[in-house]
């Protein structure tokens, strides 16, 4: 599969790329996908321990609609139910205002 269509440079496995999104520079590695057991595998880089993603860490593996996967160290996992619940407000407004009127109708 090739790397996403915002990348700068199409590297081979393994190497670092550069991708430039609303003027803020992510870093990224390439890796490639293992099957181990009955499970497929990603290895994270070494050098990301630090940034908590080290042996024995838990972290929230996120697939959106479009077939994309994040990885959020578990310990941001309540930032992002947050960020959730603030864009599905967002979305569904109008219901939830209609519901809101319909709950103080009936009190």
């Amino acid at each position: 599969m090739a790397p996403p269509a915002s990348c700068i440079a199409e590297p081979l496995p393994g190497r670092d790329i550069l991708d430039i999104q609303r003027d803020t520079i992510f870093a990224m590695k390439m890796l490639k996908v293992r099957r181990v057991g009955n499970s497929n595998m990603v290895a994270l880089p070494k050098e990301w321990e630090a940034d908590g993603f080290g042996p024995g860490s838990y972290v929230l593996a996120e697939r959106d609609g479009a077939g994309e996967v994040r990885i959020l160290r578990a310990d941001n996992v309540a930032a992002r139910i947050d960020a959730i619940a603030d864009e599905m407000i967002e979305k569904h407004a109008e219901a939830l205002h209609i519901l809101a009127e319909h709950d103080a109708a009936s009190e």
